[in-house]
Order: structure tokens, then sequence, then C-alpha cells
């Protein structure tokens, strides 16, 4: 599939031989934009646009993310396929992980209360609310994505390159539409139900919560990059006629019978931003080496201030850091 060559390349030609060391400056030269990097392998703008740009899986487009981030990720997913695909999901879906840890918490869990202010004093750390609530304490562990935590004063402010990558590095735009079927159109037309296109729906899932594996549920329609922000543009109700219109015209066995369920944007939601971090040509050897840096009593984790890990992974392994740290004093 076109999706799959620049992953392709980036496995047959590395650009660092240790992708564990993605972030390191020595490898400043190398911190490009992954457009610079696919047209060395050889690729034309349409290879780009066709294998990269229409379902980026970092950044807006191929100009928007650096050679050494995709590295990362490259690297990342390769252990993730050796380790098996049993590590890829919870049985019953990926939340029942952290429901289960969140069941075994000991004092209260406190929700509905946005942060809007930390600061540090000689007692420790006091946290203010937007509702006017306060909470004190000794230690601070601060799970905020940066594109929330840019929302919440901190005093005293952090350190320069810190503060720069809270406030500059960018996040993930996806949006997805779930549809349902009112019957299997893709049984009379005799193609797959998922799709891959450089069309307004780009890419369709089919989604198997029945009774059985072979049971399609729904279609999960997802944008990424930047027409993951034309379709927020557009707006949930005009973006969702627009992909079923697209659906079936490119399958007109699926006239009348689309029904539109729900839609998420990723960019739009308030406390994340976007899917997840990602790092712009400039800053993969600079940025993620500060992000997870103490300051005083505040301790910060979550998947973006990982270097070796992404996803779940990553949010695992920053929370261990950060309980080490705590004991630590």
């Amino acid at each position: 599939m076109p999706a799959e060559l620049p992953f392709v390349l980036l496995g047959k030609n590395p650009p660092i031989d240790d992708w564990t060391k993605w972030c390191d400056p020595a490898n400043a030269a190398l911190d490009k934009p992954f457009a610079e990097f696919l047209a060395q392998q050889g690729l034309n703008e349409e290879a780009i646009r066709l294998g990269y740009d229409l379902a980026p899986y970092h950044g807006r487009n191929s100009r928007d993310v650096s050679t050494m981030m995709m590295s990362f990720n490259s690297g990342f997913v390769q252990n993730q396929i050796a380790a098996g695909p049993e590590s890829f999901a919870a049985k019953g879906g990926n939340i029942k992980l952290p429901e289960a840890m969140a069941a075994q918490l000991k004092g209260d869990v406190i929700l509905g209360k946005p942060v809007a202010a930390i600061e540090q004093n000689a007692g420790g750390v006091i946290v203010s609310c937007r509702d006017g609530s306060r909470f004190q304490a000794a230690k601070l562990v601060c799970s905020l994505p940066l594109a929330a935590l840019r929302n919440v004063d901190i005093t005293p402010g952090l350190p320069a390159l810190q503060a720069k990558a809270v406030e500059e590095v960018s996040y993930q735009p996806i949006s997805i539409a779930f549809l349902t079927a009112k019957a299997p159109f893709w049984e009379e037309d005799g193609f797959a139900p998922g799709m891959w296109s450089d069309s307004f729906s780009s890419t369709v899932i089919p989604q198997r919560y029945g009774a059985t594996d072979e049971e399609v549920t729904g279609l999960m329609v997802q944008a990424r990059g930047d027409l993951a922000l034309e379709w927020d543009r557009l707006g949930a109700e005009t973006a969702m006629a627009k992909i079923v219109a697209d659906i079936e015209a490119m399958r007109p066995a699926a006239k009348g019978k689309l029904e539109t369920r729900h839609y998420h944007s990723w960019a739009q939601e308030e406390f994340s931003g976007g899917a997840w971090a990602y790092h712009g040509a400039g800053q993969a050897t600079t940025l993620p080496n500060v992000i997870a840096d103490r300051a005083g009593p505040i301790s910060f984790c979550g998947e973006h201030t990982e270097n070796v890990s992404r996803g779940v992974e990553g949010a695992l392994a920053s929370a261990e850091r950060v309980a080490l740290e705590i004991l630590a004093g």
C-alpha cells in the first residue's frame, strides 16, 4: 500500500544506526523535515503526497515532522511487532487497563476541576482550579499533555527550554467519523468493507465488535493531519454528510445504506489538543531532552515525556520514572 512505503524506506535506510538516539543533539544535522528524507530516497512530490501526506502518522504532513521523530516511531513500532500481537490490545478494549488501575487507587479521585494555575512555594505546591478551589501538597505529578499545560499558569516559570517545549510541541490532528451500515453493501459490490483512498473519506476501517470476528458492526472513517483539520473547519454535520457522499460515489452499492453516528476531533479536545505529541524539524534533538525535567516539587509524566516508548507504553514507563523520583526525595 502507498502508506506503507515511507516505513519500508525507513527500515531499509535508517537515518541513524540506533533509533533510541533519535533525540541526541549529536544528530542535529539529521533533524530535518521528513519530506527531505523521502525525497533523498527517490520519491517525487506526488509519491510523497500519496505515501505520507494523505494520512500522516505524525504531523500535518511530511514537512511538519522531523525525520528523527519518524526514525523513533519506526524503531518503536518494529519492537512492538517483535513483541507479538498479544501486546497490542487488552481484552475487551484498552480502556480496561486504566479502569482496572483506577479501581485500585486509594483515596479520592476528584473530577471536573480543570487546573488554572500551579504555584511552587516553600511547602511544596498549590494547585488552583478554575472554580476557585485550591489543593496543596508537598509533591505534584503533572500528566497534562503539553497542549493543555500551556493554558496553566506556572509560577515560578519553567526553565527557558522546557517552557519552549510546552509552548511549541504540536499534537497530532486526527478526526474520526463513526458510521453504521443498514445492509452489508460490501457483499453486494464484492470489495472489502475497509478502504484506503486519496479521497475525502481517506481511510475506512471496519469495526468488528459483534458475536464473531467476521461481523462488521460499524465503519470508522479516519482523517489525519491536514485533512483532519479540513474536516474540523467544515464542522461535524457537514463533514459527515460529505464523507457519506464520497463513499457512495466510490461505491454505488453503499448508496442509502450508511448512517452517521458520531464525530470526534482530537485537535478540538481542550485537554489534549490532539491525539499525541510529535516533534517538527529542529525540535527533535533539543526539546525532548528537557520535557521530563523535574521542576522543584513538580514531576512530569505522560507519553510525551518518554523518548524510547510511545503511547500507553510510554505513559506507563513515565509513571514508573516519576514514582522513583518522588521516592528518591
